[in-house]
């Protein structure tokens, strides 16, 4: 691995930012500070914890970050908002 773009779970990380941005575009203006915010720094995150964790001088925190699946989500924290 030459760097952290090198990774096809990058590429996959970054288009689907990509495909948030576009797809939040057209959300409603009530959602622009609540739901679309979110949704856009999540989906950047992936990207940036990569890029982080591959940027730290220790190579088994990289190995330790990629592998780690998340127990909770905010789903599971978090009753469902919208308003139907």
């Amino acid at each position: 691995m030459n760097s952290v773009e090198d990774l096809d779970v990058f590429n996959l990380a970054h288009e689907l930012a990509l495909k948030i941005y576009s797809l939040t575009k057209r959300f409603p203006g009530e959602e622009a500070y609540s739901l679309i915010d979110h949704m856009r720094q999540t989906a950047i995150s992936v990207g940036m914890n990569l890029m982080e964790s591959a940027t730290n001088p220790v190579p088994l925190d990289f190995r330790h970050t990629i592998t780690l699946t998340p127990t909770i989500h905010d789903h599971d924290i978090f009753p469902k908002t919208s308003v139907s």
